[in-house]
């Protein structure tokens, strides 16, 4: 598929496509396209083209999610709108009449708007405005004329452990719509933080993420997010069993990493000690204690920290920062210009602090940890490339968000079900 990076100006028709459209309200059949049993019985293609008023042409094709031109808008200025105000679909099959007119059969995505429509209990603030909610009940027909540009829609799981990268102007789905019995599905069982039960809504972190920046616990027996205000007045009942946050982060590795990071023909994978029990040490029992018995104690964080000898600082810092979701950047630093087709109206304003990564930095942060792992086991060596092994590139916004001792803005967070430092 050739996908133009450049948005489409006006468009012009295709060959032997219709000149007036019955316009359509949200969801309906075009009454003047094919019915199911019509399109069965067309040939179907792979791809349709479509030419611009300059001549250029676009290319669309079966599983592509695209715009669409909404209801009552004229499709000659539909590519003037932001992608928000466009309606977005996937295409599952193109087909052309035997007078030339070429249809796609797509599945629509719902934007929060057209859910709350539908559904009276959906609490619309709660949701981002590039969510969308794909419709797992309906199929209909449109005509590829109506088609604005191709665009992406990435799948999201709350509690997966290694997120798709979703930039701020990026739609995203972590839910299904069956409008037939208006009900809403997460794909994740913890898509709310338990103790708000509210969602976690990238547009409210951004606005005040000294309150709504949620923080993540990535082991087995959590795999979940909260909010940092609900984590700062909630009480905890247990205590970390390691008092040094950085140390406690940095040794938060979900088992499952440490299973595929170890090869099971290595001889090290049985007889390297973990990096949770190298950072403890073996010393003389008490006088009163039975003769021959030692105990063991955590080791000070300078002694442990001795034992990633001449890892790099960078990645040490990296590795213990908190995972959180989402992360920022500064803004105007390496951030794409703000979306803005051609015509009127005054550029929207910047925020202080935008958007870097809706899915914030649980993928790199975890991939430090486990590159620090391996090494300290002795199961491998450091790579001279290790920032791109671990997904951190030097002319990206870097991964490392806050430095606790340095920003008060990220204050100690201990987990509500393990109790141990997020």
């Amino acid at each position: 598929m050739a996908t133009k990076t450049a948005r489409p100006r006006r468009r012009q028709r295709p060959l032997g496509l219709a000149k007036k459209r019955t316009v359509r309200k949200h969801k309906q059949a075009d009454p003047s396209g094919p019915t199911d049993e019509e399109f069965a019985a067309l040939k179907t293609f792979k791809s349709a083209r479509v030419l611009d008023a300059e001549g250029n042409e676009h290319e669309f094709s079966t599983d592509d999610d695209v715009l669409v031109v909404p209801s009552g808008k004229d499709p000659n200025t539909a590519h003037l709108l932001p992608d928000t105000e466009n309606w977005v679909a996937k295409i599952r099959k193109i087909a052309r009449r035997s007078d030339g007119e070429v249809w796609a059969k797509v599945e629509w995505y719902w934007s929060p708007q057209h859910v709350a429509s539908i559904v009276k209990s959906f609490d619309l603030p709660s949701y981002a405005a590039y969510e969308l909610f794909p419709d797992i009940d309906f199929q209909n027909y449109i005509p590829v004329e109506s088609i604005v540009d191709t665009v992406k829609v990435i799948q999201y799981d709350d509690c997966d452990l290694e997120p798709p990268f979703i930039g701020p102007t990026t739609f995203f789905c972590r839910h299904v719509f069956r409008p037939k019995i208006k009900h809403v599905t997460p794909f994740s069982s913890k898509e709310v933080c338990s103790i708000c039960q509210q969602p976690y809504n990238p547009d409210a972190a951004q606005r005040s993420p000294e309150l709504l920046t949620m923080h993540f616990c990535p082991r087995e027996t959590c795999q979940a997010a909260w909010h940092r205000q609900c984590l700062s007045t909630h009480p905890i009942t247990k205590r970390p069993t390691c008092t040094d946050r950085k140390l406690s982060l940095l040794c938060s590795i979900p088992s499952v990493f440490l299973k595929s990071s170890v090869s099971p023909s290595a001889s090290t994978s049985t007889s390297s000690p973990s990096l949770l029990s190298l950072l403890s040490k073996s010393e003389p029992a008490p006088p009163q204690s039975q003769p021959g018995t030692r105990k063991r104690r955590r080791l000070s964080e300078a002694d442990a920290l001795s034992l990633f000898g001449d890892l790099p600082p960078d990645l040490i810092q990296l590795a213990s920062q908190p995972i959180v979701k989402p992360t920022f950047k500064p803004s105007g630093v390496g951030e794409e210009a703000p979306k803005r087709r051609k015509g009127k109206g005054k550029a929207p304003k910047e925020p202080r602090n935008v958007i870097h990564n809706v899915a914030g930095n649980i993928t790199t942060v975890l991939k430090a940890r486990v590159l620090i792992n391996d090494v300290v086991r002795g199961i491998t060596i450091l790579p001279r490339d290790w920032r791109k092994k671990i997904g951190w590139d030097d002319d990206a916004i870097p991964s490392i968000i806050v430095d606790d001792d340095e920003n008060d803005q990220c204050p100690p967070l201990l987990c509500p079900t393990c109790g141990e430092h997020i």
